[in-house]
């Protein structure tokens, strides 16, 4: 049965740079949990991992969590392009006549 290994956002900087460990077969301890009808195992700390997957690179400074897009083992996809707004409706022109005089008369 496959594992799900989940590590939430607030942990990245305590177990390193996971990205690394992409399509690799991993060692890791952990409880087995649950989770929406698959097994996951939370890492929240580096000394949960194994054999050579133990000796990841710390998190890269720059790494901004909130754009880190969607990462899956064995396969990654690149966050997509920032939607750009729509141009607004114009709203219909505006008369330049004075309303309170008389239109003059047509020829």
């Amino acid at each position: 049965m496959p594992v799900t290994v989940v590590v939430f956002p607030s942990d990245l900087k305590r177990v390193g740079d996971v990205r690394r460990l992409g399509g690799r077969l991993i060692e890791i301890e952990g409880e087995v949990k649950g989770y929406d009808g698959r097994a996951e195992i939370i890492l929240s700390r580096l000394s949960q991992l194994r054999g050579d997957a133990a000796h990841i690179p710390p998190l890269p400074k720059d790494y901004d969590v909130e754009r880190h897009g969607k990462y899956r083992a064995g396969s990654m996809r690149f966050p997509k392009p920032a939607k750009t707004s729509k141009p607004k409706k114009q709203s219909p022109p505006i008369s330049l006549e004075d309303p309170s005089e008389p239109l003059s008369p047509s020829a």
